[in-house]
């Protein structure tokens, strides 16, 4: 029988919204947000870039040249020290691999009067010595470094001519060499040995 004025049977009950199916829970299927994709992003670009450095980065290349601009540094303070109070500077180098740059009143300073604290220790795995260089950067023979160097209180100094020179090598890999140079004027000079073609260039200070 027919609802009057319809023509329509009568209405089947209506089924539960999503009855016999389970809702997937707000969460479940999440994924990751903008910000957790960056930071992901963002380290494997450290770690890609650390990795890139550790390949192609000379190894040993750098402490050298570090070595050496400290020598450096340490005689050019030593020489300005004693224009600047009018007396006088002394650079000693230790064979066992340490160096001394002072400066202090003309005539008082003596090699065995070197405190122990004045003595600098060059950097693990660098020793003296030109390693796998044939000559040093002015084109002298690698001898034996000098002992000692005065410089005045005018500023120059007593070096071998044409200067004294500082030779470094890693001694890991002796190819990897660096040098310091001082002439009577008191320039003082750093340089990186190339072992490929066999020739130094000044380092950059």
């Amino acid at each position: 029988m027919t609802a009057k004025g319809t023509g329509r049977g009568p209405r089947k009950p209506r089924e539960a919204v999503g009855c016999g199916t389970p809702r997937a829970r707000l969460g479940d299927a999440r994924g990751f947000t903008t910000i957790e994709l960056i930071i992901v992003l963002a380290a494997l670009a450290v770690l890609a870039s650390g990795t890139y450095m550790a390949l192609h980065r000379p190894s040993g290349a750098y402490p050298v040249e570090l070595a050496a601009q400290r020598l450096a540094g340490e005689i050019e303070r030593a020489r300005e020290a004693a224009v600047a109070s009018e007396g006088e500077a002394m650079i000693l180098v230790d064979p066992a691999g340490r160096y001394a740059a002072r400066a202090g009143a003309a005539g008082t300073l003596a090699p065995a009067g070197t405190p122990a604290e004045e003595w600098e220790d060059l950097p693990d795995g660098i020793g003296w010595g030109g390693g796998d260089a044939a000559a040093g950067p002015l084109g002298q023979p690698i001898g034996d470094l000098p002992a000692q160097v005065f410089c005045d209180a005018d500023g120059t100094c007593g070096t071998p001519a044409p200067a004294a020179v500082y030779t470094l090598h890693s001694l890991r890999e002796p190819r990897r060499v660096a040098a310091v140079t001082a002439d009577a004027a008191g320039a003082v000079q750093t340089w990186r040995w190339n072992p490929v073609p066999g020739t130094w260039s000044p380092l950059a200070r």
